[in-house]
């Protein structure tokens, strides 16, 4: 089955493109190949990144299409349904929900008819202003067409410790169903603007000699990568899932 899993979250700057950057090196390690949809065509970091990157299709497109969005999204669906790929991540643009709330309901009736998998992640925000934004989206918009175990809130730690939240206190977070866990941080903080400098695979950081870094730095980026991926292989390859090539276990 195909699965499409979407980099959602509350506002710019919460770390979707590193989420899903993390999600499209592990698919690529497991699954050996991904696709991705850079949902700002304006600043396409993960298109930027990955443009010549082997095992991985990019697509680069305006999620946020000021009074169309009914075009951006049969154009989103379009690129799903043609791509061979087994995974495709869609990074989605600060205020993504403008689009893909309102017309969420009919994407997931086009992943059932193509019987593709539906997943996301919802990176969390600190400011006062994202209070709110992802029970609206579990209420009405996207995360509401996800099933429980195909989405995860993520608290990405780098913005602060988990109290720091509205999420955490939100009267809608008692009855989330779904998965929830924290998105680490990499530490010292001048290895993940380092790191954000670079193309390609963000492992490949691990082994490369002319980004400036020190052998420390580059160990601290295997930690990181490792920890990330143990938070999010269990949405990414569920219970029962097995690739292509006959190993559903890269232990």
């Amino acid at each position: 089955m195909k699965t499409v899993i979407f980099s959602h979250g509350d506002k710019g700057g919460v770390g979707k493109s590193t989420i899903a950057a993390v999600m499209v090196s592990r698919i690529v390690d497991r699954a050996g190949h991904c696709a991705i949809i850079d949902g700002d065509a304006k600043t396409p970091d993960l298109y930027n990144r990955y443009a010549e990157t082997p095992g991985v299709d990019v697509h680069a497109m305006q999620i946020n299409y000021a009074g169309a969005a009914s075009v951006a999204m049969n154009q989103l669906a379009e690129l799903v349904e043609k791509s061979d790929s087994p995974f495709i991540v869609i990074n989605c643009p600060a205020a993504a929900g403008d689009t893909l709330d309102e017309l969420a309901g009919m994407f997931s009736e086009v992943c059932a008819m193509m019987d593709v998998r539906m997943a996301a992640t919802y990176a969390l925000g600190t400011k006062d202003e994202c209070a709110g934004s992802l029970a609206e989206s579990l209420k009405n918009g996207l995360m509401s067409f996800v099933n429980e175990k195909d989405r995860m809130v993520l608290y990405p730690v780098f913005q602060g410790d988990q109290s720091t939240f509205p999420w955490e206190k939100d009267p809608a977070r008692p009855d989330y169903r779904g998965g929830e866990s924290i998105f680490p941080k990499l530490e010292p903080q001048f290895v993940m603007q380092a790191l954000e400098k670079t193309t390609g695979h963000l492992s490949d950081a691990v082994s490369r000699t002319d980004i400036g870094l020190t052998l420390y730095a580059r160990v601290s980026i295997k930690h990181w990568l490792q920890d990330a991926a143990s938070v999010l292989d269990p949405l990414l390859f569920p219970s029962g899932w097995n690739d292509d090539r006959g190993d559903d276990d890269d232990a």
